[in-house]
């Protein structure tokens, strides 16, 4: 709420990674108390939408979620778009991506076009490519720049060119 009484025209997201396929099950029995299992089972749809209205209060506009491959998560873009609705919050895929064993971006990578095309599909207005292209020194004076180069990685650049351009129609 403070940050709108500051800034009223801007979208405030809540930053949330994805949530954990047992986040509600964990918000109500945590694993370090006495009683709680260690691995709850994995919520249902409604528990899933229950929690991230929780973690999603009325001041946040958009609910972020992160998607990258793992098994273990159940849910889609699809039924994120659709448990956003829920709450009334607009989905944000405020990360996604498909790295190897050492953190370096795959490319070009199945998972990153799926994921682009189920963007496009469920029409989520925002989402952001993450660490797909960024420049850092180790020294931590030396500023951390991003940019978008098409010589580096033209099939991230294609797959977000080519998915801007269908969500504009």
């Amino acid at each position: 709420k403070y940050i709108k009484t500051l800034d009223s025209n801007h979208l405030v997201s809540s930053g949330d990674s994805r949530p954990r396929p047992s986040a509600y099950h964990m918000s109500q029995c945590p694993v370090w108390q006495s009683g709680c299992v260690q691995y709850p089972p994995h919520d249902t749809y409604a528990q899933q939408v229950q929690w991230l209205e929780m973690a999603n209060p009325k001041s946040i506009d958009l609910m972020s979620v992160h998607l990258y491959p793992d098994s273990n998560n159940p849910w889609t873009i699809t039924d994120y778009q659709s448990m956003a609705t829920a709450i009334n919050r607009t989905l944000y895929v405020g990360e996604f991506g498909d790295e190897d064993a050492n953190g370096n971006w795959v490319y070009p990578s199945t998972f990153v076009q799926n994921i682009l095309n189920n963007i496009v599909s469920a029409r989520t207005p925002y989402s952001t490519a993450w660490r797909w292209e960024g420049y850092r020194s180790f020294n931590p004076l030396t500023p951390y720049t991003l940019n978008i180069d098409p010589a580096v990685n033209p099939d991230v650049v294609n797959m977000i060119v080519n998915a801007n351009t269908q969500l504009k129609h």
